[in-house]
């Protein structure tokens, strides 16, 4: 398994890296840190070809700098994994989403803070088009996030759209990390119905073997679906938090809502972001 971490050099990269680091000695997969050198910020025709290589040379230095001396640090032990450097000059949300699909990655750890914006800034405008066009699933990192091993998932989901690729993604995950999961839908009124989505969940995890972990589905009643589900996280002291990313959907609700956002980042969970369906 490749794991991709972009790195600011930022707190909240460290945190995004220590997690990959220890969810990668789990999983037995490597890691690839990079980083991207603003383009808009470098004048090419002023500074010439070799200040460009300096340039890009002195960010790989700093990279293993940020491996080698930030642990030291904060006291921070990490494990032993495969370990690789990328340098790209590009508007850093093009760059990543373009070296995305153009490498065999299977996830991407990233961090995030202050209402979502070093992920914003990183991936600027393209946020949205990283997510959309890039099938791969995110895993988002407070700068206050500890790894815990996931031994408990929530993976919350609502009654709009499938959700065949998305299982199919986390069971491929989840046959790795054993977790016990709960798939949890929100009612907020006795019209909803989720059948569709039960029935993708349990055929998903049913295909050709079942699933390498314990599961269930239930579904609890509340008005305020993000409150419901954040408050449901904290008292069965769930280990990470998983989502389908669809547009208006309930993870955009959560990252898009100040008083949500702060009471997650209060939680500190990775959350995991699961691709939507292609309809193609």
């Amino acid at each position: 398994m490749n794991i991709l971490v972009p790195v600011d050099f930022q707190k909240t990269s460290f945190a995004a890296y220590e997690y990959a680091n220890n969810l990668a000695h789990e999983l037995k997969a490597k890691i690839t840190l990079m980083h991207v050198i603003d383009a808009r910020l470098v004048y090419y025709e002023s500074i010439g070809f070799e200040h460009l290589n300096s340039i890009k040379q002195t960010t790989y230095d700093r990279l293993q700098r940020f491996v080698n001396d930030v642990p030291r640090e904060k006291d921070v032990r990490l494990k032993d994994v495969p370990l690789a450097y990328d340098v790209h000059f590009g508007v850093p949300g093009f760059t990543i989403a373009s070296y995305i699909e153009d490498k065999d990655f299977d996830l991407i750890v990233i961090g995030v803070r202050d209402n979502l914006t070093l992920f914003n800034r990183m991936l600027g405008m393209t946020s949205t088009l990283v997510m959309n066009t890039v099938d791969i699933p995110m895993i988002l990192i407070h700068e206050n996030t500890r790894y815990v091993k996931p031994e408990k998932v929530v993976f919350a989901f609502d009654d709009e759209g499938e959700l065949e690729d998305a299982v199919d993604t986390f069971k491929y995950l989840n046959n790795q990390l054993k977790a016990t999961t709960q798939f949890v839908h929100v009612q907020q009124s006795d019209k909803e119905s989720v059948t569709e989505q039960v029935d993708d969940i349990v055929e998903e995890l049913m295909e050709l073997k079942e699933p390498e972990f314990a599961f269930e589905i239930k579904t609890i009643r509340g008005k305020d679906v993000v409150k419901e589900i954040v408050d449901y996280c904290v008292f069965s002291k769930t280990d990470m938090l998983a989502m389908v990313h669809k547009k208006d959907n309930l993870l955009d609700r959560i990252l898009n809502r100040s008083y949500s956002i702060q009471v997650a980042n209060s939680l500190h969970l990775p959350i995991l972001v699961l691709p939507e369906d292609d309809d193609d």
